[in-house]
């Protein structure tokens, strides 16, 4: 066995900043004492040099790779109650820590708690949000990624023609508002980001699509997708999508060029399957519920901060047709002024996204 293997094997357990166990101590100091030097060493143990020089130094003033007693009173979570511990919250991490209290059978305080989790690096973190995947979508996640990452497809991927749709709903007060304040001054009346519980006013759907070629970044229009009057609900259906296309699609697509769409219902019908090979477009076979993949989607957030950047009181708007009709103006503008580089660096990233699928086996990554 070679120095990086046993070196993986003694701390394959260990958290970053968790302290070494004796016997990874130990192989530091007779790795070092054999002659390898100490930078090999931190690499074998995948740490930083620093950390195996205060190894050594401990060693020479300790003379144990044990640890010393600490001074004070001793921890209230040790040996046994420490693994039902970590074991429970590994089981149960969606539990309060008053639930684990129940679970454990223990008379610890929920601070206490805290605190051991706190020196296994865990804390309670807010759940991030995410479309529902199952596993026939994660393997066809999988799937679609490991064709993505060969080269050739990789290099036709990077040049496809990327399009999604988007709400822009004007909510009363302005969503994720930063302000520079002191600590105290967080309930200052003109510090507050004053919020209604109102429905939104106005709802606008759009279309877009963006692309990058030479290292250049572009956007198509930005088109209005009114709902199909002839359907029940009056929404979207996929005749209307098709003339989404012809306004957006057709006038900027070349032949050959691969075009992105997600897995949306109406996407999926024949009069769209139809509209497609009548007009020779190569449409990508999108993985389901994989808006992670799509870098489109970031494009949406700058735009929305863009229409309060022009139209701070875009929240404000009524719905009547005057209002919608600014709405609509200012979507455009704000459209327009999308800065171009972002694009490019959005698809420039796409690698990055496949990969970090590929390790998630398809399952959530944190595009």
């Amino acid at each position: 066995m070679d120095l990086d293997e046993i070196g993986r094997i003694l701390t394959a357990d260990r958290q970053p900043y968790q302290e070494f166990s004796p016997e990874a101590r130990a192989f530091m100091l007779g790795a070092v004492a054999a002659g390898a030097t100490q930078g090999r060493v931190a690499a074998a143990v995948n740490t930083d040099r620093q950390r195996v020089v205060e190894q050594l130094h401990r060693f020479r003033i300790h003379k144990t790779v044990h640890d010393l007693p600490r001074p004070g009173r001793p921890r209230a979570v040790e040996g046994r109650l420490a693994s039902h511990m970590y074991q429970l919250g590994r089981r149960y991490p969606r539990d309060t820590y008053r639930e684990l209290q129940k679970k454990a059978a223990s008379n610890l305080s929920r601070t206490t708690m805290r605190r051991f989790f706190r020196t296994l690096a865990m804390r309670k973190w807010r759940a991030a949000k995410r479309v529902k995947l199952s596993a026939d979508d994660a393997r066809k996640r999988l799937n679609f990624v490991t064709e993505a990452l060969k080269r050739d497809n990789l290099r036709k991927l990077l040049l496809a023609l990327f399009s999604d749709e988007c709400t822009i709903q004007n909510v009363p007060g302005r969503p994720g508002q930063w302000v520079l304040r002191f600590a105290s001054e967080r309930y200052r009346k003109d510090l507050v980001n004053v919020q209604s519980h109102g429905r939104p006013r106005v709802s606008i759907m759009v279309w877009g699509m963006m692309w990058q070629r030479n290292g250049e970044g572009g956007l198509s229009p930005i088109v209005l997708c009114e709902g199909d009057p002839d359907s029940p609900s009056g929404g979207m259906t996929s005749r209307r999508y098709c003339e989404v296309l012809k306004e957006g699609l057709l006038p900027l697509y070349e032949a050959g060029d691969p075009f992105m769409q997600d897995n949306a219902p109406i996407y999926r019908g024949n009069t769209v399957k139809e509209f497609f090979e009548s007009h020779g477009i190569w449409v990508i076979d999108w993985p389901p519920h994989s808006p992670d993949l799509n870098p489109i989607e970031h494009i949406w957030r700058a735009l929305k901060d863009k229409i309060y950047e022009i139209e701070p009181e875009f929240g404000q708007l009524l719905d009547n047709e005057e209002d919608r009709q600014r709405a609509l103006e200012v979507i455009r503008d704000a459209w327009s002024q999308v800065d171009l580089r972002l694009v490019t660096k959005l698809i420039k990233s796409l690698p990055k996204r496949l990969r970090a699928v590929r390790r998630a086996h398809g399952w959530y990554t944190k595009y």
